[in-house]
């Protein structure tokens, strides 16, 4: 992984714990985090830095991808991009 000066500590938590994250041209620009319920998830991905709208638009088509894959049988799923960067 490539980090823009400063955002590791964002990602790297204490005890070995990392993040989920997301890259943009090949560098950590954000993170994720997948919350649930018993009949739905959201996938909220929140950006170190402002995105161009193409690059949320990929970033959600993907989280829709990845939401599909590890809940498949949720009634009620979705993404959001954090309009406020860390």
């Amino acid at each position: 992984m490539r980090f823009h000066r400063d955002d590791r500590p964002k990602v790297f938590l204490s005890a070995g714990r990392v993040l989920g994250t997301i890259l943009v041209d090949g560098f950590v620009n954000g993170t994720w985090k997948l919350s649930k319920t018993r009949k739905s998830a959201e996938l909220l991905i929140t950006p170190f830095a402002s995105l161009p709208p193409a690059v949320r638009d990929e970033l959600v088509a993907e989280g829709d991808t990845l939401l599909n894959f590890i809940e498949p049988d949720m009634i009620d799923s979705g993404v959001t991009v954090a309009d406020d960067p860390v």
